[in-house]
């Protein structure tokens, strides 16, 4: 990737591990001041700590995004050129057997969470006159299903939606709205799940590419959607899944 982000100022939602933090590395890397953004103070300080030492020009703000007085406390004010929008989480749950809290907290963080600092950040742009990119972390699971993943699968379509309504409402204001869908990518988490779990592993192997995703592969498509080499994607969703949907 040639193109460069100096002078740019990126925000990234769960920037302090996995996706996030490899999206953070890399717009840093490209000249961006980059701006973390996480629940965890440690996490927050640990993340910190190594893109600084990397060369990265970052800061942190600790807010929760399911908290709307936190999250326009945190943002409004400030003006950023591109939102890594990437908070989220996961438990895995059959459809008779999960808790009805367990949904609500999926829903609550991968959609609510992403509407309100997605809405924050769009004011912002708008008010300062930025042609922005707002970067959704979806998932192949925003497109198909799978047995026992309802909420996390529900959530994620929930938010492409979101998405494609964000793309045409903001785009008199020339701010573009794109989602990027991985495939299993390699996280702590994930790395758990592959040792333990035979089910994982043989949906993983069922993959055409056969492998996790690394987290900088998924870091170099959300850098490509926010340079202009994809100035006229928005509204849609950019797949990085290993083929996995086309079976």
């Amino acid at each position: 990737m040639s193109e460069r982000f100096d002078g740019k100022r990126i925000l990234v939602t769960g920037g302090t591990s996995g996706i996030g933090f490899a999206a953070a590395k890399a717009f840093g890397a490209l000249g961006a001041a980059v701006t973390v953004a996480a629940r965890s103070r440690a996490g927050l300080d640990h993340a910190l700590g190594a893109l600084v030492l990397d060369g990265v020009a970052a800061e942190a703000l600790c807010f929760d995004v399911c908290n709307e007085e936190e999250v326009i406390g945190a943002i409004a004010g400030r003006t950023f050129d591109v939102l890594v929008n990437n908070a989220g989480t996961h438990a895995p749950g059959n459809i008779l057997d999960i808790a009805s809290e367990t949904f609500d907290t999926i829903m609550a963080v991968n959609v609510r969470g992403a509407f309100l600092v997605a809405r924050t950040v769009a004011q912002s742009m708008v008010s300062a006159g930025i042609k922005g990119v707002i970067i959704q972390t979806s998932s192949q699971l925003g497109h198909v299903g799978a047995a026992g993943r309802a909420s996390y699968t529900a959530s994620k379509h929930a938010l492409e939606g979101l998405n494609k309504c964000m793309a045409l409402d903001l785009a008199p204001y020339g701010i573009r709205c794109v989602c990027v869908s991985p495939t299993f990518t390699r996280t702590e988490m994930t790395e758990r799940a592959s040792a333990t779990s035979k089910e994982f592993s043989a949906q993983v192997s069922r993959m055409p590419l056969a492998r996790l995703a690394e987290p900088e592969e998924i870091a170099s498509v959300m850098v490509f959607v926010a340079s202009s080499g994809a100035a006229m994607i928005t509204g849609s969703s950019i797949m990085a899944d290993g083929g996995w949907t086309c079976l």
